[in-house]
């Protein structure tokens, strides 16, 4: 009797085939136990992962805008101890609901006024009521700044803040020195125009250099407390913008409204053109013919 020797790769492929024979032909609640033995680790890890996406989309976040506002006044703070010659110049942006912009403009306004504490004062206010924009602009105390940011939030969304910063220490120093040096010059003149009390062409000379040393003192002076003021002060520029759910109606009946000044306007537009137009087509009807027989005089030729 013959024994036949099959070579190993060979034998490999006949075993996993019995193998999977005999998975093939198992009892079919057999297969489906071990199928979801199998599933069962999978679906654990997916409602884990569904868990925790849900966790952190639930975790509170703060507003972007507002962060960047707490972290800039912090930085400011912080600076202003370092260096006193700073000056800063806020620029904050704010989306509120349409119906809310003139309101809040108006209590804004209100606030500065009352806040004599921190000395605000109204630079420049803008409200337009048609397109639903508005702007403020305030000169206050940086202690000033943070409760209108505080009001700006309770009242809508604080989208930006910015802030600009201006070393003015080499101009204060300067316009200082300045002061100091005028000042003195002012004094020897004066002890000089007493000593030339007799003197008249001596004491015209010092009253007009006097003169002029006093009104280069005064312009220093007043230099140096502006320059002062932008320290000690803060500038804060508020933009008040719209949130995007108008009606649909509202961009067709502002256009409407406008229709008749739109309509004037084109009109004159092309009245204007045809005011431009018309020595041109005069000239040129007027060169039509003579260069219409010349060029028959070429062709002749």
């Amino acid at each position: 009797m013959k024994r036949h020797v099959l070579p190993v790769g060979q034998a490999c492929a006949a075993i996993s085939a019995i193998r999977l024979s005999g998975l093939c032909f198992r009892p079919s609640s057999l297969f489906q136990k071990e199928m979801i033995s199998m599933q069962k680790p999978i679906l654990r890890r997916f409602m884990w992962a569904i868990l925790m996406l849900t966790l952190a989309a639930c975790s509170p976040t703060d507003y972007p805008g507002r962060m960047q506002g707490d972290a800039s006044l912090r930085a400011e703070s912080a600076q202003r101890e370092s260096n006193p010659y700073l000056a800063y110049e806020h620029s904050v942006r704010a989306r509120l609901q349409e119906d809310k912009i003139a309101v809040t403009h108006q209590q804004i306004m209100d606030a500065c006024a009352a806040d004599r504490e921190n000395h605000c004062t109204l630079l420049d206010a803008d409200l337009n009521r048609e397109y639903a924009r508005a702007s403020l602009r305030l000169r206050i105390k940086p202690a000033g700044v943070k409760p209108i940011l505080q009001q700006l939030a309770q009242a809508g969304d604080v989208t930006q803040v910015n802030t600009h910063v201006e070393d003015l220490a080499a101009s204060i120093v300067d316009a200082e020195k300045q002061v100091e040096m005028l000042t003195s010059y002012r004094d020897r003149l004066l002890e000089l125009e007493k000593r030339s009390a007799d003197n008249i062409d001596s004491l015209i000379k010092i009253a007009s250099q006097l003169a002029q040393t006093q009104a280069e003192l005064e312009q220093a002076m007043g230099d140096n407390a502006y320059l002062l003021q932008r320290v000690n002060m803060d500038i804060l520029n508020i933009s008040f913008d719209a949130e995007h759910n108008e009606s649909f109606w509202n961009p067709i009946s502002r256009s409407l409204s406008s229709f008749s000044e739109d309509l004037s306007e084109a009109i004159s537009e092309v009245i204007t053109a045809c005011a431009y137009l018309l020595p041109w087509l005069v000239m040129l009807s007027l060169l039509f013919f003579p260069l219409r027989f010349i060029w028959r005089k070429l062709r002749r030729r």
